[in-house]
């Protein structure tokens, strides 16, 4: 039943319209002249009907299997845990029909009695909503005890199986561990409750204590409270609770779980049971007659086209696999040594060879397991152009019908296979990439370049390869000891190659090739970066180029892990890289998974924590792009902790401006030639933190930029007293965007609590700060504050315009003295005009 007021007796609406009224809430409201009271019947369409007939028909045959198995088992059913879910379920569900009935008839009746008096009698919601109260909760139970009837389905699978064994297994340690553990919690509970009942808000009661020790138990809680409570016990205290309870009770349950899923996994491995592989070989079944099963898939196709020289060339490529490596690595050798002529490394001549390894190789490895269906059954052969060369084992004898022929030539072929797998073809295969070492600059280039074509075709394919794709970053560990300008050229080929791989629709090769740049990421930044240099710019960018363009999660995940990974262990080697590092987090502060703008942020506040505690002068360059990347996180409206949280890193980092303008002001960057020495603390250092925290204010919701407001006017009277007057026009400048017209809400309602709140409260601090700065701040800044006012008092807003006026009388009582007559006539024409356009029109 669903009620619909329609008028109150003092013409405003309640906050939850719809619902049912307890009786609490019609002694807050009063009495209530209902105009129409709309009834919505049970069953709104015949589906929801026949959807309840066969759910009670399944609850009646599923009561009748529990009494059977009851019957069958005695004492023994009720030693099973899925006994008492069945039965919770059982009682439940009969349970919910009784109270439906009850809860109709109820409605009835008070909707029989609503249309015999007309509404003129009072009327009491409070047993039916009670009855609809317990009416869901017994629906929660079910739905509750019929979700988790699904774990019994594990058991069919070995591997889904391992949460009930382990389970089943740790229960009696459980148990025994549950009452050691009560114990314990029970006794820091009285202890923290009785010590800080009526100084701490969280031990008020033992409710709320007990929330406050599982806070603790997670390491979530900030124990700043208990020091100031009590300074010497208070720290005592939570000591011991995290020494006795998380060191040790948390230990010790990890431990019973851990064991037990270890023993459920050697005996899973151990023992076969006939019941869980019913699924995995009812899928292969279904696969096999759908015809998509391992050996449809092994069809050899082969070029139509027959060329009579090329067969005769290749009669034995596998044979001739070693001879040709080497005379490939004699000729790079001669060509290189003579240096008469450039290595001209074709892409055709690295496509063929690539491909001939991999095929080969492909089936050394698998030799023992490969089984090859040919089910073309017509003499077919290679085909060759004068651009490529396709490589493809000589398979024309197999079609021949004698079994005999066809046995031995299978033979033949697999013993040719197997040779692929010996040791001199594979360290001939590395010469022709360990080699590349000693190329020179052009011929490097054009080889590296070949072999992104070819690593992007095999891609491409429809079965995609990573075999090119892997010798490149061999090539890359193989040649990172070149020159600074040499590698840079390289690196320019292979960054935007990964950049292409690492954005694949393919989980598994961007996955593979975002763990190779980690891979070359670590060993570039262990060489450091000498100053006045950007490589590890570039060479990062390619993380910051993924989490642009790839949208998968996975990856996205991956990047910041990995970028984590290089603060965590390579901080003290990066320079130029921390711009990469900031912009990898600042799109991951953008981001909408929990796990991916947590790490990004904890990560964050180590570095503003610790790195720039430590090494401020090193990450000096990007400071505006961790300023930039903070402001992000804080404009994040799905994390509003981490949005707080944001906005106090923020204002560490004004700490760090005000404790070492000496490191701003010699430090001369490429952006800072032409800024007087001076000024460069105010452009590297206040304006972007002042400047994020006004773009936090604009973007952000009421609670949010309420404390980017505080933070920022905070910043500007507790270091105002160092900022030169140009710095005073520029602040103010940003300062009154606050009140510009373009950048308030659209809508109405919004708009009206930007001025009540946000206006309401800039206008006051900018006040504040004239006040108690006004020596420093120049003249010409009175005539915009001025403008300002005027802006307030005139607006519709009564609560803003009432402030404007206020804060005018505060400022000329508080500064008029110090006021030059210039000032003075300022001031008089700024009331004479605020008089004029107050007054009421006639």
């Amino acid at each position: 039943m669903n009620m619909i007021v329609g008028d109150w007796y003092n013409g405003q609406s309640i906050n939850d319209s719809k619902g049912f009224l307890n009786d609490k809430a019609t002694r807050l409201i009063g009495w209530a002249t209902m105009r129409q009271l709309r009834i919505k019947p049970a069953f709104t369409s015949i589906f929801q009907i026949v959807c309840a007939f066969i759910y009670l028909t399944f609850i009646l045959y599923f009561m009748i299997l529990e009494i059977r198995s009851f019957i069958h088992l005695k004492k023994l059913y009720f030693r099973q845990v899925w006994s008492y879910i069945e039965i919770g379920i059982i009682a439940c569900s009969w349970t919910s029909v009784g109270i439906h009935v009850w809860r109709a008839n109820e409605a009835k009746r008070i909707t029989r009695l609503f249309r015999e008096t007309h509404g003129d009698i009072y009327l009491n919601f409070q047993l039916l909503a009670y009855i609809n109260d317990i009416f869901s909760f017994l629906l929660a139970f079910c739905c509750f005890f019929g979700t988790l009837k699904l774990l019994r389905l594990c058991r069919y699978n070995r591997r889904l199986a391992l949460l009930s064994d382990t389970l089943g297994r740790s229960a009696r340690e459980l148990l025994s561990f549950s009452f050691m553990f009560s114990i314990v919690f029970m006794a820091f509970l009285a202890l923290f409750y009785l010590q800080f009942l009526s100084l701490i808000w969280e031990c008020s009661s033992l409710l709320r204590t007990a929330q406050m020790l599982f806070e603790m138990l997670l390491l979530k809680f900030d124990a700043t409270e208990i020091t100031q409570a009590a300074p010497f016990l208070g720290p005592l205290y939570f000591t011991w609770f995290i020494l006795f309870v998380v060191f040790v009770c948390i230990n010790m349950f990890v431990s019973i779980i851990n064991d037990n899923f270890r023993a459920a996994r050697d005996y899973v491995h151990k023992v076969d049971h006939d019941d869980q592989d019913i699924f995995t070989n009812v899928f292969k079944k279904i696969q096999r007659w759908c015809g998509n099963n391992e050996e449809s898939a092994n069809i050899v196709t082969f070029n139509t086209k027959p060329n009579v020289i090329m067969i005769s060339e290749m009669a034995d490529p596998i044979k001739r696999l070693s001879y040709k490596l080497d005379e490939l690595m004699v000729y790079i050798d001669r060509r290189y040594k003579d240096k008469m002529v450039r290595i001209a490394w074709n892409e055709t001549t690295v496509s063929t060879l690539d491909c001939q390894l991999e095929l080969a190789q492909l089936f050394g490895i698998n030799a023992n397991k490969a089984r090859l269906n040919i089910t073309n059954h017509q003499y077919q052969n290679l085909t060759s152009t004068s651009s490529s060369h396709t490589f493809s084992l000589p398979f024309d004898n197999l079609f021949y019908s004698e079994k005999g022929q066809l046995s031995k030539r299978m033979q033949s072929i697999q013993d040719q296979i197997h040779e692929t797998s010996s040791q001199n073809i594979v360290v001939s295969v590395d010469r022709i990439f360990s080699g590349s070492a000693r190329l020179d600059g052009d011929a490097i280039v054009a080889f590296v370049r070949s072999l992104c074509h070819v690593s992007m075709d095999e891609l491409n394919s429809n079965l995609p390869r990573m075999f090119s794709l892997l010798k490149l970053v061999e090539i890359s560990y193989y040649n990172m000891g070149r020159i600074r300008l040499q590698w840079s050229r390289i690196w320019e080929i292979i960054g935007d190659h990964f950049n292409k791989v690492a954005c694949n629709s393919l989980q598994d090769v961007a996955f593979f090739a975002v763990d190779s740049l980690r891979q070359l990421s670590m060993k570039f930044l262990e060489k450091g970066e000498f100053p006045n240099f950007r490589f590890q710019k570039e060479f990062l960018k390619p993380f910051e180029v993924i989490m642009k363009k790839n949208s998968s999660s996975t990856i996205r995940d991956m990047v910041v892990r990995c970028v984590t990974h290089f603060v965590d262990s390579q901080a003290k080697n990066i320079r130029s890289g921390w711009k990469n590092i900031f912009s990898v987090f600042q799109m991951a502060a953008a981001d909408t998974d929990a796990q991916i703008v947590e790490l990004a942020f904890q990560t964050c506040t180590h570095i503003i924590g610790v790195v720039f505690d430590r090494q401020f002068a090193s990450v000096l360059d990007s400071f505006q792009d961790a300023v930039k990347c903070l402001s992000e996180f804080a404009c994040n409206a799905s994390f509003p902790d981490t949005s707080m949280e944001a906005i106090r890193l923020i204002r560490q980092c004004a700490k760090y401006v005000a404790e070492k303008p000496q490191i701003f002001r010699d430090h001369a960057g490429e952006d800072l030639i032409n800024v007087p020495e001076e000024d460069r603390v105010w452009v590297k250092g206040w304006f972007p933190v002042l400047f994020e925290l006004s773009c936090i204010i604009n973007r952000c919701k009421l609670d949010v930029r309420t404390r980017a407001l505080t933070v920022m006017f905070e910043i500007m009277k507790n270091y105002g007293e160092t900022y030169r007057q140009n710095w005073w026009i520029e602040l103010f400048n940003v300062v009154f965007r606050i009140f510009d017209n373009m950048k308030l809400p659209d809508t109405q309602i919004e708009k009206i609590e930007w001025m009540t709140t946000t206006c309401n409260h800039a206008l006051y601090a900018i006040v504040d700060v004239f006040t108690q700065f006004y020596n420093e701040i120049p003249e010409t800044l009175v005539d915009n504050l001025y403008c300002q006012l005027k802006w307030c008092v005139n607006q519709d807003n009564e609560i803003l315009a009432k402030s404007g006026t206020n804060c005018l009388e505060n400022f000329v009582i508080a500064c008029g003295q110090r006021f030059t007559p210039h000032v003075w006539e300022r001031t008089c024409a700024c009331i004479l005009e605020i008089f004029r356009s107050t007054l009421p029109e006639t």
